[in-house]
């Protein structure tokens, strides 16, 4: 679903990462359930509001991780806004504008200090809670980040019939996955 001459995200950028999972497991609360640590990055129109988006899985959640993020989906002269975390200050050691907002010496909480990255945040897990009940496994979720970008980054289109177009020319460009892969292999669920 993703275009992959698709344009990077410009200007002001709130980026912030989040936890994708459930804390249940067959409708029973589990301990130390496993999390998926996810990046977001969303683009501001000159109004803040919420333009575009981008989302990644992490593998591990540092600098470098950050840094990657950055360098595939923000534009080089973009300011990233982000929170004061310690994996971020690697962003301006890099050539990024970085805006470091320190969430817990201010009196505004989070959503409040960085609202478009933590609106995207909520809307995400309510579409995965919502639509697909939790049952996302982890080796998938690419693909519905993919699924939610297209359609976030749509959702203000004016013909409906083009977003069809749009994916079936997606669809003709990206080299196609057998249904294993797709589903997580053999014996995986």
């Amino acid at each position: 679903m993703i275009a992959p001459e698709r344009a990077p995200l410009e200007r002001l950028v709130e980026v912030d990462g989040t936890y994708l999972g459930t804390r249940t497991r067959g409708g029973k609360r589990v301990r130390g359930a496993i999390k998926t640590p996810v990046m977001i990055g969303v683009e501001l129109s000159d109004s803040y509001k919420p333009r575009r988006v981008r989302l990644e899985r992490l593998e591990r959640v540092d600098g470098a991780a950050a840094l990657a993020f950055a360098r595939r989906n923000i534009a080089p002269d973009a300011t990233i806004r982000t929170d004061a975390a310690s994996i971020y200050p690697v962003l301006a050691s890099h050539g990024y504008q970085h805006w470091a907002v320190t969430v817990a010496h201010s009196d505004d909480d989070a959503h409040v200090a960085m609202p478009a990255v933590h609106r995207v945040a909520s809307l995400l897990k309510r579409w995965l809670m919502g639509t697909h009940h939790g049952a996302v496994q982890a080796h998938q979720l690419d693909a519905y980040l993919d699924e939610f970008a297209f359609r976030f980054n749509r959702r203000r289109a004016g013909h409906v019939g083009l977003l069809f177009h749009r994916l079936l020319q997606h669809a003709i460009i990206h080299q196609s996955e057998p249904y294993t892969t797709i589903r997580g292999g053999p014996g995986e669920r």
